[in-house]
């Protein structure tokens, strides 16, 4: 039966066509399988046939097959005490059994396998052991099972563990690096397979169902748990010698709260010795109850024992376990229990074993300079070999001939050892053997290179000395010679000599040795007492077989400098003294005051003209001098005064102003008077008209509408004012016009007469007047 999520469930007790199932890759004689109601598949040999057979998922790749999840197998044996050949396993999906690529890694899980006439279930896991380049193995065995009783077994694949199942009890687990992942998570799928191989005398196996339970549905039937429970209730009603359910005894009355702690794992002193662990019960309420353990075919293994439960619901006690796989019962009564409670199976594991030495591993010498030829070498070797104490060890050629005798090497608790290998010739390789008389293990290094000191490069040879020029250097004073630091580059030189020499090819002096550093420089200070001077430098004093010469030198005097010479400081020639300081007005007379060289005259023109006005003498010691001039006109004048004699001349110009005349007082002339109407107004019927005229002037007033003569306006009062009754006009606008005779002085003024009589909007058009304007002058 296919289920959701990849899921499936074959029950081979009715299925009548293999073909029809997961089931499809058959390999052997077609004898050995068959299919029943009664029994499901048969799997096996009989007779003299013990051809390898097999019924499994087609592992076609990767993808193939099945991978997190549940793996179940409800199977018996045949016959009592039959040889090993029949197993249920899962295998790769991509048909790979040791993969060199993941070391480690598991490939082949086997469930069950037998190799002891069925006294022991065995459980093999198969991986790629990079130790020894073979088959690795991880073993797990249940004994005291009868396997002709038909019993689930179950496998939990998770990411990063195995957990495997018996009957729903978990017999162990295996976690860590060495458990594979599926396709999903970047592995390989399993494929479930069944059959028999290796065979050498009548086998079989019944499978009556296989089933595989993906992680999905496993949550969704609550579970791991669920699912081995729903397996074992199938497996009860199967009818064919099928065990009894784990749990036992049957309950009787409601369940309430016993609660035994998980014995969990233990491991025995030796085989076969069971274990007594520290168990705790939690019942609150209870006083006393009763324990017994029960092996995993439910069997109890001792008598009910009481144990005191405390005040606050507590009971400790030391239980006792002879196999993996038992459990603790508790009840309340051990005639008529009414509550009782059960731990989970402990899982029993032996003590480790002793490891056995299986293989032996040597370092490789690798590459090592011996220090002289033919010296042979020594070299630090670490074996590694789990589970020896002692091994021996020995140099042999690569001709296999030994070099010397076998060497005692101690082995650590962690299974390396050191010591020190000799080697005499490249080729020469390391035999490691656990003993020397009868070597059942060994272990091999890989020849060693030995490579010859290297020879020391012949001395470097000097061939070339260079010496620096000593250039152009000033002596301090004429005849002194000079000092100058002189570099040699000589390489491959430790130890040069130099000495002065003239032009004329005589040395100045004797040699003296100069250091050269590892840089082939060395520097040290020449002496030069002429022009022309060098330097030699040689590589021995008595044969030299190497020299160099430096450029020559120039050798310049010192500069002489006189003393400065302060010359005779002859004062400049005194200038002789020239102003006219004024010129003045004295009595009527123009003075000239001024200062000039004492001793000389100096004549005076007027420039205008250069009219002569007289000769200046001396008339002070020092040179000031005043000089009246004979009057002169007015106006602008400018004096030259000129130094008999010389260039010099002063200059001075004036004015001589006219006499000031004070004019006689102007009196303005009196006021113009205009011509104003400043009013008109009604009177008793008539209108009386206002205003002012100049005075002795008449004015005619007429009508401007019409031309109309209204009459003469003669002199009113003394000072030009006047009033004047016209007769009345008629209602409407009017202007009245006023001219001054003889003049074309006017005035008007506007206004209109309303009916009522009332004069209405009196505004005077405008007025004008001449203007006498009188200028007087004077000088």
């Amino acid at each position: 039966m296919i289920m959701s999520n990849g899921s499936f469930d074959v029950d081979f007790q009715t299925t009548s066509n293999i073909y029809s199932t997961p089931f499809t890759n058959i390999w052997g004689d077609s004898k050995q399988w068959s299919l029943s109601a009664a029994n499901g598949l048969w799997l096996g040999s009989s007779g003299t046939d013990y051809t390898p057979m097999g019924i499994m998922q087609t592992p076609s790749g990767n993808s193939a097959g099945e991978g997190y999840g549940a793996y179940s197998y409800t199977a018996r044996y045949e016959y009592a005490n039959q040889p090993g050949g029949d197993y249920l396993l899962l295998w790769r999906a991509d048909d790979t059994w040791l993969d060199s690529a993941k070391p480690g890694v598991l490939t082949e899980m086997d469930m069950l396998e037998t190799w002891d006439n069925s006294a022991t279930e065995q459980s093999t896991l198969h991986y790629y052991n990079t130790a020894n380049d073979v088959n690795g193995q991880i073993f797990h065995s249940t004994s005291g099972l009868d396997l002709t009783k038909l019993h689930v077994y179950s496998m939990d694949w998770e990411s990063g563990s195995l957990t495997f199942y018996i009957d729903g009890v978990k017999i162990y687990q295996v976690t860590g690096s060495s458990v594979p992942a599926d396709t999903a998570h970047g592995g390989n799928n399993q494929v479930m397979g069944m059959g028999a191989e290796t065979e050498t005398s009548p086998v079989g196996m019944y499978v009556t169902e296989a089933q595989y339970t993906s992680t999905p549905d496993i949550a969704a039937q609550g579970g791991v748990t669920s699912v081995m429970a729903a397996q074992m209730a199938r497996e009860s009603g199967s009818g064919t010698g099928a065990a009894p359910p784990v749990v036992v005894p049957p309950v009787i009355g409601p369940l309430t709260s016993i609660a035994v702690s998980a014995p969990g794992t233990v491991v025995e002193t030796s085989p076969g010795a069971g274990v007594s662990v520290a168990e705790t019960i939690t019942a609150p309420g209870a006083t006393t109850l009763y324990e017994a353990t029960f092996t995993s075919s439910n069997v109890a293994e001792g008598n009910w024992q009481a144990v005191a439960v405390n005040a606050a619901g507590t009971g400790s006690f030391e239980a006792a376990f002879a196999h993996t796989g038992d459990y603790l019962v508790v009840v309340n009564s051990t005639s008529n229990a009414t509550v009782q409670g059960y731990s989970s199976a402990i899982t029993i594991t032996d003590t480790a074993a002793a490891p056995v030495l299986t293989s032996i591993a040597v370092s490789a010498p690798g590459t090592v300079m011996e220090a002289s030829p033919g010296a042979g070498v020594s070299v630090a070797e670490t074996i590694t070999a789990p589970g020896a104490t002692t091994l021996y060890e020995a140099t042999f050629t690569s001709s296999n001939a030994a070099e010397g005798n076998w060497q005692a090497v101690a082995i650590n608790a962690a299974g390396t050892g050191s010591f020190k290998a000799g080697f005499e010739h490249s080729g020469d390789y390391l035999v490691v053997v656990n003993s020397t008389s009868n070597a059942t293990v060994q272990g091999y290094s890989s020849a060693v290179t030995i490579t010859d000191a290297p020879v020391a490069p012949p001395a470097p040879v000097l061939t070339s000395i260079a010496v620096s020029a000593p250039g152009t250097v000033k002596e301090t004073a004429a005849g002194a010679g000079v000092t100058v630091t002189e570099t040699v580059t000589a390489p491959n030189a430790t130890t040069l000599y130099e000495a002065t020499f003239t032009a004329a090819n005589v040395a100045e002096g004797n040699w003296q040795a100069v250091a050269v550093n590892a840089a082939g420089t060395g520097s040290f200070q020449a002496a030069f007492a002429h022009t022309g001077d060098y330097v030699v430098v040689v590589n021995s004093t008595t044969n030299a077989t190497v020299k160099g010469s430096s450029s020559a030198i120039t050798i310049t005097d010192p500069v002489v400098t006189p003393p400065p010479v302060t010359p005779p400081v002859t004062p400049p020639a005194a200038t002789p003294s020239f102003t006219i300081a004024s010129i003045t007005e004295v009595a009527g007379h123009l003075v000239v005051i001024g200062d000039k060289e004492s001793g000389s005259a100096a004549t005076i023109r007027e420039t205008i003209d250069g009219n002569y006005l007289g000769v200046i003498e001396d008339h002070a010691p020092d040179g000031k001098f005043n000089f009246t001039l004979a009057d002169t006109t007015k106006g602008s004048h400018t004096m030259l005064l000129s130094l008999d004699g010389s260039a010099l001349s002063a200059k001075m110009s004036f004015v001589i102003a006219p006499a000031v005349v004070t004019p006689p007082p102007v009196v303005p002339p009196a006021p113009v008077k205009g011509l104003v109407i400043s009013a008109l107004t009604e009177d008793a019927g008539r209108l009386e008209m206002t205003g002012d005229k100049e005075i002795g002037k008449a004015a005619t007033l007429r009508e401007t509408m019409d031309g109309h003569y209204l009459g003469t306006l003669r002199d009113g009062m003394a000072d030009g004012a006047f009033n004047m009754h016209i007769a009345d006009v008629a209602v409407g606008a009017h202007v009245l016009y006023l001219t001054l005779d003889g003049s074309s002085t006017t005035a008007t003024y506007d206004f209109t007469k309303l009916a009522s009589g009332t004069i209405q909007h009196i505004v005077p058009a405008s007025t004008s007047a001449s203007s006498l304007i009188a200028v007087a002058s004077h000088s």
